[in-house]
This record gives structure tokens, C-alpha cells and sequence, in this order.
């Protein structure tokens, strides 16, 4: 999720827990703490994908953060050696501050490595967007209201309940989910069409309005579903993946973390013209391309890596790097718009 949301759910429940004792100083400590495990973006990486890999990997690792939360406590005891907070309140306040970011990150479709060192698996739940407003704004609201003199009193009591409506939200997308999951689901399989794999996520800022991304053996199928659409039957494109364009370089180890990260929903293909940041010059040449159809939608895609380049009939593999993304401000205004008009599209 994004820095705000974070931000907001450890202050929440560093209020919760402490803020009866030392005040507005324990949403400050909560926020803090909060933000810690995506310190891991300031660690360089030698290309775009091992960028892409490293973010919630061991940062966001509940097993790591559990062997973190002893130290951090230990410090901010010494730091703050007045206060009469016991030492286990600490070390509660600082596990739950720092455990809640990755699985809140779990919700998003990002990826994100719970069970790291034991499992080399990433999780993707995808039933909120990485920035949603109704998640967010009750704990604020919470916040706000409890930093006030005449609320102190109540510090735990508003914050707790804020922390539970947000909380209340995260069930009401999977609901959601899984609703638009069975719906899609269904569709396919009436018209005989065999998905291997896919994936239904919410839309940005909103979860009424969710789009659904299938892979079978030749295609991909991409399209929007709202909850409030009248027709029973989805619409989609279809476009070729073309993932045999990798089939000689699957060893290579770049591709196969790309495979890995993107949970088998990618596509592939040649492109020219491409921006080489590296060499700061407009490759001429075509380039292998590799998109990650999970964020992003209708050739706006958020991740999309050049892995090598064709020169005469000979491949050269080079150091990936990551195309820059054109954001379309335009899309956001059909987002809202397709929550209640299914005759819109984004082709």
C-alpha cells in the first residue's frame, strides 16, 4: 500500500496501544515503525528487475520482522527511559507495528514475500488497489479526532474503532473479489475457453469496480466487471502472450525471476524505438520486451522490462532495464466512469 496508508495503520494502532499512557508520541512511534520495511527501496540494485525483486522480499518477511522487533524495542526503551511503559508493552506495540505493513501489502498485487527465508513464494491476495482512500481516511479520521485534548480519555476507543471500519473494508473486497472471481470464472468456462491462471484485482481508488486478467496456452484475456453491471455475460480482448518467444532463454536467471514475480501473467514481445537509460539513446534495433499484466491495463502497464535486442539474426542478451511508463491521467476519469457504464472501454 502507499506510504500514507501505512503510515496511518501503525499510528492507529501505536495510539491504540500506548497512546493512553504517553500521548501523541505513540502515533509518531507507530507511524515510524510503520514505514520501516519499505527502507528496502534505498538498497541499490544492479538492474530494473532486481529492483523489482528485492522490494518486499526480506523487508517484508513476517520471520525477519519478528527477529527485528526485540532490537528496535530495546532502543526506543533506552531512548525513552522515563516512560512507564513495560518493557513486553514495547515489544507487542513495535511487532504489531511493523507485521501489520506486509499484510497489508499482501492485499495489494504487487507480491509480497511473507514466509521468506522458509518459502520462496510471494503472496498476491489483489483485493485493494495500493492506494485507497476508503481504507484510509477512517483511521486518519481516528487520528485526528484522538490527538485532541477533550479525547484523550478515549484515545483507544476511537482509534479502535476507525482501525475496525478500515478493517471491515478489507472483508468487504474479498467479498467483492471473490463475487467478480466466480462470475469470471464461470463465463469462461461456458464458452469452453481453458484458463490456466488468473487474477481479479480492484481498479484504482475503488472497489466496485474490478478487472480480471486470464492466461490460457496461446492468450490473454483482459476486461472490467463492476458490481453494479446488469449484464450476466463479461466482455474481454484477447491478445496473444507470445511466452515462446523465451523458450531459449528461460535459463537465464532475470527471466526466470520475472516468471516467478509475475505469477505466470506476463507477456512477451519485440518492440523498436525503445529508451535505453543506460546508454541514453533510442534503440533502433528490436528489443524483447516482458510485461507484468498485473498492474496497469490497455498498453499502460507498470512494469515492462527490455531483456535483449536483435542484432541482424543474432540475440544479445543485455542489462535489462525498465521502460519508462507514460501515466495517462485520462484513464483514471474512465475508471470512475466505467463503474457505471459497462459500454465504456479502454482499448
Amino acid at each position: 500500500m502507499d506510504i500514507v496508508s501505512q503510515i496511518a495503520l501503525g499510528a492507529s494502532i501505536g495510539q491504540i496501544s500506548l497512546g493512553q499512557k504517553i500521548g501523541y508520541k505513540a502515533a509518531l512511534y507507530g507511524g515510524a515503525l510503520a514505514i520501516l520495511p519499505d527502507l528496502d527501496v534505498l538498497i541499490p540494485a544492479n538492474t530494473g528487475i532486481d529492483k523489482l525483486i528485492l522490494h518486499r522480499s526480506w523487508s517484508h518477511s513476517l520471520f525477519f520482522l519478528t527477529l527485528l522487533t526485540p532490537l528496535l524495542s530495546f532502543l526506543i526503551i533506552k531512548l525513552r527511559k522515563d516512560t512507564k511503559v513495560s518493557s513486553l508493552h514495547w515489544i507487542i506495540t513495535v511487532w504489531l507495528c511493523l507485521i501489520t505493513h506486509p499484510l497489508l501489502d499482501a492485499f495489494t498485487v504487487y507480491g509480497t514475500q511473507l514466509l521468506w527465508p522458509f518459502f520462496d513464494m510471494s503472496v498476491v491476495w489483489g483485493s485493494l488497489f495500493i492506494i485507497d482512500p476508503l481504507f484510509t481516511i477512517p483511521l486518519l479520521i481516528g487520528i485526528g479526532i484522538s490527538l485532541r485534548k477533550k479525547y484523550q480519555h478515549k484515545i483507544r476507543f476511537i482509534n479502535t474503532i476507525a482501525l475496525c471500519v478500515s478493517c471491515l473494508y478489507i472483508s468487504w473486497s474479498i467479498v467483492a473479489q471473490h463475487i467478480i472471481y466466480t462470475k469470471v470464472r464461470d463465463n469462461f468456462q461456458k464458452k469452453n475457453i481453458h484458463i490456466e491462471n488468473m487474477l481479479v484485482s480492484s481498479s484504482p481508488f475503488n472497489t466496485l469496480l474490478w478487472r480480471y486478467i486470464a492466461v490460457d496456452k496461446n492468450n490473454y484475456y483482459e476486461g472490467f466487471y463492476s458490481l453494479v453491471d446488469n449484464n450476466t455475460e463479461i466482455k474481454y480482448t484477447s491478445y496473444p502472450h507470445q511466452k515462446h518467444l523465451l523458450n531459449n532463454l528461460t535459463d537465464l536467471y532475470h527471466v526466470e525471476r520475472l516468471q516467478w514475480f509475475t505469477h505466470g501473467i506476463y507477456k512477451v514481445e519485440w518492440k523498436s524505438k525503445i529508451y535505453n537509460p543506460h546508454k541514453d539513446q533510442i534503440i533502433q534495433n528490436p528489443s524483447l520486451i516482458v510485461t507484468d499484466l498485473r498492474m496497469g491495463f490497455s498498453e499502460n502497464y507498470v512494469f515492462r522490462f527490455s531483456i535483449a535486442e536483435k542484432n541482424d539474426d543474432t540475440t544479445e542478451i543485455i542489462k535489462n532495464y525498465r521502460l519508462k511508463r507514460e501515466f495517462n491521467t485520462k484513464l483514471i476519469k474512465k475508471i470512475f466512469l466505467r463503474i457505471f457504464d459497462s459500454n465504456i472501454s479502454f482499448k
